[in-house]
């Protein structure tokens, strides 16, 4: 038998998914506006920030003129500097500086603010710190990033005159014992050290660029917002439309028919003689001869239980049984049918005609025997609809496919538009 619709598994292309989504596309519009709300709801509950930031570059520690130190004592720790850049010590003088200019925060919350809006980072085989702040208020912003910058330098500065200070006092003390030993040369050596280790530079490092107050907010607008958010509906949407979709019930679409793979004939009631000739082609009818089918007989039966298809059975019988020759066919409809079968076994009957016959089978015709019908005729038409329950209908089919001559048809019949 063969279909005017190509039966299909229920491996679906990329369109026929998407097209799922689409026809129920009110879903995608309605998350799509709470999307677009909830992104400009979300910017506008949001209080903007101001970022500025400073960049140092890090000098690294020479505390020994004589260049007797090794090549690693030469290198900046750039992670360990961020790390100290980051400390509460530097913070807490960070903030001193600050309401020294003016900044009227208590000092406790100040060393709070400054730590918690301003991060440090350094770039990975440079000497070089950034200090990035983060606030509500863009002064603030620049002014937290310059303090902290500023105060990690005075702070390095410090190290290193520690350093120069520990050193020229262990030469004054070489210098002092030689002295007392009478070792003129090795007393004038250690003062010439002295010396040198007097004029190293203190200066930690400098500040390449110092943070400017911004113009401009460097937190997402409301737009924006409003544009990732309508993104989120739109995905969310698309997701909840697929599964409202997949989760239905009912048959509803002509391509949830073709998921239970058997063949499925689009009948338009708007076209029902057209439609009826190339239903009859399908099941090999060429010419409105049911006899050129090679069939014994053609049944319609309703899926079990479910009224939307039993409905259609007499509707589709009546439009087949229009289209066929009657010279090559015969019919009986389901009161016919009732009385034939309670006297006859569909098999004698149906061997007894000297023509195919045209089977109408209703719901009380009892299913066992309707089946018997279906087999015997050697071809079944299961009229179904946008109401019918899938549930019912794969029930069917797991009987039918039990039969040995019959093939099967699913007949969809899309609703009447109305006007």
């Amino acid at each position: 038998m063969e279909s005017s619709a190509d039966p299909k598994n229920a491996t679906v292309s990329l369109r026929a998914q998407l097209s799922r989504v689409w026809r129920h596309s009110w879903i995608v519009a309605l998350c799509l506006v709470l999307g677009v709300g909830a992104g400009f709801a979300y910017a506008k509950s949001q209080p903007q920030k101001f970022s500025a930031k400073a960049t140092v570059v890090v000098y690294p520690l020479v505390t020994d003129p004589n260049g007797t130190a090794s090549a690693n004592s030469l290198k900046v720790d750039i992670a360990t500097e961020a790390r100290i850049a980051s400390s509460a010590q530097v913070a807490t003088r960070a903030a001193v500086a600050l309401r020294t200019r003016g900044v009227d925060v208590p000092e406790a919350d100040l060393v709070k603010k400054i730590q918690s809006q301003v991060k440090v980072t350094g770039t990975s085989q440079t000497s070089v710190l950034d200090f990035e702040a983060s606030s509500p208020n863009a002064e603030r912003a620049a002014q937290y990033a310059n303090a902290l910058s500023e105060a990690y330098l005075q702070v390095r500065k410090e190290s290193v005159q520690s350093l120069v200070d520990e050193r020229v006092k262990q030469l004054d003390s070489q210098a002092s014992a030689a002295a007392k030993a009478q070792e003129t040369e090795e007393a004038q050596k250690a003062s010439a050290q002295k010396a040198q280790v007097q004029l190293t530079a203190t200066t930690g490092g400098r500040i390449v660029s110092s943070a400017s107050i911004p113009s401009k907010p460097s937190s997402l607008g409301r737009v924006p917002l409003a544009i990732a958010g309508g993104v989120l509906g739109l995905l969310l949407g698309a997701v909840l439309a697929y599964a409202f979709d997949r989760v239905n019930p009912r048959v509803r679409f002509v391509d949830r028919a073709l998921e239970f793979g058997v063949p499925v004939f689009e009948f338009r009631a708007q076209r029902a003689e057209r439609d009826a000739q190339l239903l009859l082609r399908a099941v090999g009818a060429a010419d409105s001869r049911l006899s050129s089918s090679g069939l014994a007989g053609l049944a319609i039966m309703p899926v079990s239980e479910d009224a939307p298809s039993a409905a259609l059975v007499p509707r589709l019988f009546t439009w087949v049984r229009r289209e066929l020759d009657g010279s090559y066919a015969r019919f009986a409809d389901a009161d016919l049918s009732r009385e034939v079968f309670e006297q006859v076994s569909p098999e004698e009957f149906l061997s007894a005609q000297p023509m195919p016959v045209l089977l109408e089978l209703d719901e009380n015709l009892l299913l066992p025997l309707s089946l018997r019908v279906a087999d015997a005729a050697g071809a079944v038409l299961v009229p179904i609809s946008r109401r019918t329950s899938r549930a019912k209908l794969r029930e069917l089919l797991s009987q039918l496919r039990t039969l040995q001559r019959a093939d099967i048809l699913l007949v969809f019949i899309p609703d009447e538009r109305k006007g």
